[in-house]
C-alpha cells in the first residue's frame, strides 16, 4: 500500500500536503474510471467528451479517493469523498508516478510494431510459450490474455491502453508469477509514450504502409512513432527486411546496443519458404538461424507465415528451445478475427478478417486467391473520423485484387457514411453500395458459387459498430453464420 507522502517525497511538493492527505492509503493509480478500485488515485487528462468537473464526480463515484489535475500552482482541496490535488504538469510525471505504484515486470518481456500483423506475432507467441510450458499473457487488440487462470486484467478497448494500463498489466502479471509477457505497440501508442520506460527484452516491426496519417499526417511522422519503440528496447530488434529506413533504425539500435536480426527472405537469418499452397494452409519451409522446419501450417497467407517467423525468431533469441516447439507447429491457431473461417454456401467458402488499411486488404486477397480458384468477392468499408486519404486506395485495392466488392459502413462514428463509401467509390469502380452491414454479408454469401471465396473485412473480431458516440452490438462472424445456417 502507497500513500501520497511516498509519491511525493522527491518532488519537491511535499512541504505543501496536508498532514491528513499525507497518510490516505491508495490501492492503485487510475487514468480511467473503468476497472478503477475503491482508494484510487484518478488522474484527470482532458476529455473532449467530459469536462473536469464530469471526470472528477465520476472518479470519486468509482471510489477514488485522491484527483490529481492539472494546475499553474500547487493545490488542495479537501470535498466530501477525498482530496482534489492541483500540480503543475501533471502529465509529465505519469511515469514516474508508474515506478511507484506498479515497478513489478516479467523476466521477459515483448512488444509489437507494425501496420499489420501484431495482434498475429502476439498470438504465436503466447502459443510458443505455452507449449514450451512457460506462464504468460499478452496484451492488445483482442484484449488481456494469460495461461493462468488466476490473472485477471481489465483495460479499455485499444491496442496499446494508457501507460498506467500498461504498467498495471506487466506488474499484475509478475505477481502471478507470469515470466513471459508480450504486448501490441500501436503508433499512437508509441507517440504517446503509453508503453512506458521499458525495457523491452524484444521489440519486433512487423511492416510499414500506409495508415493513421489522420494523426501522423506524413509517413515520416509515423515512421517516427513507429521507431520509438526501439529507444525501449534492451537487447533484441527484430525488423522485416521490408520496412524502409533501416540504416536510421540501426543507427538508433546502435546508440542503445541493441542487437538488430532482419527477417522475411533468404538472405535474413530468419525466413519462411512456401512449398505446397492449400486450400486450409500450405506446407512451408522455416529456417530460423541454424534450425529447420518443414510441414504443414494450417494457417492462411504469407504474411502470416512471415508473422509466425517473427514469432519463433524471438522465441529463439529469448532463450526457447525451437526443437522443442517443432513438433506442435502443424496445430498453430490464427487469433480470432484474422482469416478466420465463417463457413460455407454453394461450395463457396466465407473469412471474417481484421484488415482495414490498403496493405493488409491487398495482402488477405491475394492469399485468398491463392487458395482457390473461383472467384473473390469482398465486403469493407473505412471508418468515419478517421485517414481520409486511404478510402480510396482501400478502393483500388479491392477493385484491382477482388472479383467483385460489396462498399458498406465500418464504424462511421460522426462521419456522413455517404461521403464515406463516395470516398471508396471513386478507387472502387466495380464496387456496389449496400449501407446495411448485414443485408450486405446477406447478399454476398448469395452469391457464391462453388470453389468461391467471400472476405468480410475491416471488423475482425469486433462486437460492435460505432455511429455517432453509440456502440450497437454487431458481429461479422455471428451475421455470416447466421446466413449460413439458413
Amino acid at each position: 500500500m502507497l500513500y501520497m507522502h511516498d509519491l511525493l517525497q522527491e518532488s519537491g511538493l511535499m512541504r505543501f500536503l496536508p498532514t491528513a492527505l499525507t497518510r490516505i492509503p491508495l490501492s492503485g493509480l487510475f487514468l480511467h474510471t473503468h476497472g478503477m478500485t475503491p482508494g484510487g488515485l484518478f488522474v484527470i487528462k482532458a476529455s473532449p467528451r467530459y469536462t473536469e468537473a464530469d471526470l472528477i464526480s465520476k472518479a470519486f463515484a468509482c471510489g477514488a479517493v485522491v484527483v490529481l489535475k492539472e494546475g499553474e500552482t500547487v493545490e488542495f482541496q479537501r470535498v466530501e469523498k477525498g482530496w482534489i490535488v492541483s500540480i503543475p504538469r501533471i502529465l509529465d510525471q505519469l511515469l514516474s508516478l508508474c515506478d511507484y505504484f506498479y515497478p513489478n515486470r516479467p523476466d521477459h518481456t515483448v512488444a509489437v510494431t507494425g501496420t499489420n500483423g501484431k495482434t498475429s506475432v502476439v498470438h504465436f507467441l503466447s502459443q510458443l510459450w505455452g507449449w514450451a510450458g512457460y506462464p504468460w499473457a499478452t496484451l492488445g487488440t483482442i484484449g488481456a490474455l494469460s495461461s493462468r487462470p488466476d490473472f485477471h486484467f481489465q483495460t479499455a478497448s485499444l491496442t496499446t491502453p494508457d501507460v498506467v494500463s500498461t504498467a498495471r498489466f506487466f506488474h499484475q502479471a509478475d505477481e502471478c508469477g507470469i515470466q513471459y509477457a508480450a504486448v501490441e505497440a500501436s503508433s499512437h501508442g508509441l507517440d504517446q509514450k503509453r508503453l512506458g520506460k521499458g525495457p523491452f527484452e524484444v521489440g519486433i516491426w512487423t511492416n510499414f504502409s500506409q495508415d493513421h496519417l489522420d494523426y501522423h499526417k506524413t509517413f515520416q511522422a509515423y515512421w517516427q512513432a513507429k521507431s520509438r519503440l526501439f529507444a525501449i528496447v534492451a537487447k533484441y530488434a527484430i525488423v522485416h527486411a521490408s520496412v524502409p529506413d533501416q540504416d536510421q533504425l540501426f543507427e538508433i539500435c546502435r546508440k542503445k546496443k541493441v542487437a538488430v536480426s532482419l527477417y522475411g527472405n533468404p538472405s535474413c537469418p530468419a525466413f519462411y519458404q512456401p512449398l505446397k499452397i492449400q486450400p486450409d494452409g500450405a506446407v512451408i519451409h522455416i529456417q530460423i538461424e541454424s534450425f529447420q522446419w518443414q510441414g504443414f501450417i494450417p494457417l492462411m497467407g504469407l504474411f502470416q507465415y512471415d508473422n509466425l517467423v517473427a514469432a519463433l525468431y524471438a522465441f529463439y533469441l529469448m532463450g526457447g528451445s525451437l526443437s522443442k516447439v517443432g513438433p506442435f507447429l502443424g496445430s498453430i491457431t490464427a487469433p480470432k478475427g484474422r482469416l478466420e473461417y465463417a463457413g460455407s454456401h454453394e461450395g463457396g467458402r466465407v473469412y471474417i478478417d481484421y484488415a482495414h488499411s490498403p496493405d493488409a486488404l491487398k495482402k488477405v486477397l491475394e492469399t485468398l486467391r491463392l487458395h482457390t480458384k473461383g472467384k473473390v468477392g469482398v465486403i469493407f468499408g473505412c471508418g468515419g473520423d478517421r485517414d481520409v486519404g486511404k478510402r480510396l486506395f482501400m478502393g483500388r485495392v479491392a477493385s484491382d485484387y477482388a472479383d467483385w466488392a460489396i462498399v458498406t459502413n465500418d464504424n462511421p462514428r460522426t462521419e456522413d457514411p455517404w461521403k464515406i463509401a463516395m470516398d471508396i467509390l471513386k478507387g472502387c469502380l466495380k464496387g456496389e453500395l449496400i449501407f446495411d452491414r448485414a443485408e450486405a454479408i446477406q447478399k454476398g454469401i448469395e452469391r457464391l458459387n462453388q470453389g468461391d471465396i467471400l472476405l468480410i473485412a475491416g471488423k475482425g473480431h469486433e462486437q460492435g459498430q460505432i455511429v455517432e458516440d453509440q456502440i450497437m452490438p454487431f458481429c461479422d462472424l455471428q451475421q455470416a453464420r447466421q446466413w449460413l445456417s439458413l
